[in-house]
C-alpha cells in the first residue's frame, strides 16, 4: 500500500481536473482523479510480485499462511495477466527518476509555508504565489522559471502533502545511478518496517495538508481524518532570505 501511495503521488498526477472524492488513508487504496491510478496499480502489482518471488525463493512451509494470503491477493489483482498488460517496471522507475527534480520544487513550496508559519507568522507573505517567487530567487543555480514552477505546482498540488513528508527519504533512491525497481522496493520496505517513523511521516503530511487547506483548492484533507498531526522539523529563514521575502512583489508578471 505504501508503494502504491508513493507511486500515485509521483506518477498519477495531472493538472486541471477535480477529484471525485477522497478516501481515508487507513481504509484502502488512494483514490486519485477518475482514471488516474494506473501507475499506482502497476507499482502495487510489481511490489507484490517481487515480494512473492523472494518468498518463493526462500524456505517456507507447505501451508504457509503468509504465502497463501499473498497468492490470493496476487490472484485478486489479476494474476499473471496484469504483468503481460502492464508497462515494464524499469520504465516506471525511470519515470519516477525523471520526476525527482520537480518533486523537490513541490517540497520547497510547502517547506516555505511551514517555515513562514512557524518563524514569521501573519498572512502578508504567507501564500503559495509568494513561495513560488521565493524559489525563483533563492533556489540553487539553474532553478526553473516561475512559470515552470507554476506548472509543476498545478501538476502535483493534490499530492503535495505526501511529497513534502516523503521527499527527504525518496530523493536519495531516486537519484542513485544505477538504480532499479528492486532497490526502491527494498527502500520502501525499510521505511514501512518502522511503524513509529511511518506514523510520524503521515503526521507531517497531515500537518502540511492543514496548512495548504487554507491556501489551495481541493486539498485532500479527508485523507488525514484520523492522523495525529506532527510538526515537521524546519529551519528559520536567514537574514538574506527574509530580505528577499520582504522585497517580493506578488503582482509582478510571471517570467
Amino acid at each position: 500500500m505504501l508503494s502504491q501511495l508513493l507511486a500515485w503521488a509521483i506518477l498519477d498526477q495531472e493538472p486541471g481536473k477535480r477529484l471525485r472524492k477522497s478516501t481515508g488513508i487507513n481504509t484502502g487504496p488512494v483514490q486519485a482523479r477518475p482514471g488516474k491510478r494506473r501507475y499506482a496499480h502497476y507499482v502495487g502489482n510489481y511490489a507484490l510480485a517481487l515480494l512473492l518471488d523472494r518468498k518463493l525463493s526462500g524456505k517456507f512451509r507447505e501451508h504457509d499462511r503468509v504465502l497463501m494470503a499473498m497468492l490470493r491477493l496476487f490472484s485478486a489483482r489479476g494474476g499473471f495477466r496484469v504483468y503481460v498488460m502492464a508497462e515494464k517496471g524499469l520504465h516506471i522507475y525511470n519515470r519516477a527518476q525523471r520526476a525527482e527534480r520537480e518533486l523537490h520544487y513541490v517540497y520547497w513550496i510547502v517547506d516555505y509555508l511551514c517555515r513562514y508559519q512557524k518563524y514569521v507568522g501573519g498572512t502578508q507573505k504567507f501564500d503559495i504565489e509568494t513561495a513560488k517567487q521565493f524559489l525563483t530567487q533563492c533556489a540553487p543555480a539553474g532553478t526553473y522559471s516561475k512559470s515552470k514552477i507554476e506548472k509543476i505546482w498545478l501538476n502535483y498540488k493534490d499530492s503535495a502533502p505526501y511529497i513534502f513528508a516523503f521527499y527527504p527519504f525518496l530523493s536519495r533512491p531516486l537519484k542513485q545511478e544505477p538504480g532499479s525497481p528492486e532497490k526502491v522496493l527494498y527502500f520502501i520496505e525499510k521505511l514501512a518496517s518502522k511503524k513509529k517513523r511511518l506514523v510520524q511521516l503521515l503526521g507531517r503530511a497531515a500537518y502540511a495538508a492543514d496548512i495548504l487547506d487554507g491556501l489551495a483548492h481541493d486539498v485532500r484533507i479527508n485523507d488525514f481524518k484520523n492522523i495525529e498531526r506532527v510538526e515537521p522539523p524546519v529551519r528559520p529563514f536567514t537574514s538574506f532570505e527574509l530580505a528577499m521575502i520582504n522585497n517580493i512583489d506578488r503582482n509582478a508578471p510571471i517570467a
